[in-house]
C-alpha cells in the first residue's frame, strides 16, 4: 500500500516568496469522418498567493499573459473576438476555500466595468440583431456573478489550478470521486463527467505526489440527447448517441505546500459513426 510519508493531515495552501508562474495549454480536435477543425490555445499564468481571505479561505490574484491561438482556418475571423473575450479574465481576485475551489470572484465589479467597454466596441464593428444578440447572451453570464463564477471552475478557465484537491487522499486505497463539467464539449452543450483520483507515485525527493485520473460519463438528459442528435445529424454524422471513448489525466502536486507542478487532462467523446471530440488541458509550473 502507498502511504504518504511525514504527513497525514490534508494539503494546505502555503504562501511562497515569489509568485509562481505556470504554462496553460489547451488541444482540441472535432472530426466528422476525414474532416476536422484543430484549434490550440496557449497562455502564461502567473499566480500569487495574496493573503487569507478569512480563517477558512485563501485570495488568490492570477494574471493572465501571451496569449497565443493557432485556428483552423474556417475560425480565423473569430480569433480577434476569442482575444477580446479572454482580455477580461487577464486578472481575476479569487476567494478559494479549504477544499481548493474557487469560492468567490473578489473583482467582479471590474470585470463587468471592463467588458462594457468592450461590448460598446464590438456592437460597433460588429452590426446586425443576431451579432448583438449573440454579444448580449455572453453579457448577460459575465453580470451573474454565480454563473461567471461557476464558469472559472472550467479546465479551460482556471479549473485545473483550483479544482478541490485540498481534501484529496493521502493513500492509494481511497479513491476520491469528485463532478467535473465541460460546457463546450458537443455544440456548447453540458457534459457531465465523475472523476477519479487515486495516489500513484510519492517522490521522496522532491516531496511530490502524482495521482492518476479517470472518469465516468454521466447520464445525459433527454433534451440535451435531442440536440446532440439534431447536430450530428446536421453534420451527416448520424444521431447515435455519443459516449466517453477516453478520459484520463494526472495530477503531481507538492504534498506540503499543496501547490500543483503539473496536470493533464485528456478526454474524447464519440458516438462511433465518424464523430470524434476531444479536448486536453495541461498545466505546468515554469521556472522563473
Amino acid at each position: 500500500m502507498l502511504y504518504v510519508q511525514d504527513k497525514k493531515s490534508p494539503y494546505v495552501y502555503e504562501r511562497l516568496k515569489d509568485t509562481v508562474a505556470y504554462r496553460f495549454e489547451i488541444e482540441e480536435y472535432t472530426q466528422f469522418y476525414d474532416h476536422s477543425i484543430k484549434n490550440k490555445y496557449r497562455q502564461d499564468l502567473e499566480v500569487d498567493f495574496a493573503s487569507e481571505y478569512s480563517k477558512s479561505a485563501f485570495i488568490f490574484e492570477v494574471i493572465t499573459t501571451n496569449q497565443q491561438y493557432t485556428l483552423d482556418p474556417s475560425l480565423k475571423k473569430q480569433e480577434a473576438l476569442i482575444r477580446d473575450l479572454s482580455s477580461i479574465t487577464e486578472k481575476v481576485e479569487l476567494g478559494i476555500d479549504t477544499s481548493g475551489d474557487i469560492e468567490s470572484l473578489l473583482n467582479h465589479d471590474e470585470i463587468k466595468e471592463k467588458w462594457g467597454a468592450i461590448l460598446l466596441r464590438l456592437k460597433r464593428q460588429h452590426q446586425g440583431a443576431l451579432a448583438h444578440g449573440y454579444l448580449d447572451a455572453i453579457g448577460e453570464k459575465i453580470k451573474d456573478k454565480k454563473r461567471f463564477t461557476t464558469d472559472l471552475k472550467q479546465y479551460r478557465m482556471l479549473g485545473m489550478l483550483f479544482n478541490t484537491l485540498l481534501r484529496i487522499p493521502f493513500d492509494d486505497k481511497t479513491i476520491k470521486k469528485r463532478p467535473r463539467t465541460f460546457t463546450n464539449m458537443i455544440h456548447s452543450l453540458p457534459v457531465h463527467i465523475t472523476e477519479h483520483l487515486t495516489l500513484v507515485n510519492e517522490d521522496a525527493a522532491t516531496n511530490l505526489l502524482t495521482y492518476a485520473v479517470t472518469g465516468m460519463l454521466q447520464s445525459i438528459d433527454g433534451e440535451t440527447t435531442s440536440r446532440i442528435k439534431k447536430y450530428l445529424k446536421y453534420y451527416e454524422a448520424g444521431e447515435d448517441s455519443v459516449y466517453l471513448e477516453s478520459y484520463t489525466g494526472q495530477y503531481t502536486i507538492d504534498k506540503y505546500t499543496a501547490w500543483t507542478t503539473n496536470a493533464h487532462i485528456a478526454i474524447t467523446i464519440s458516438n462511433g459513426r465518424g464523430y470524434r471530440r476531444h479536448q486536453q488541458f495541461s498545466l505546468k509550473k515554469q521556472d522563473v
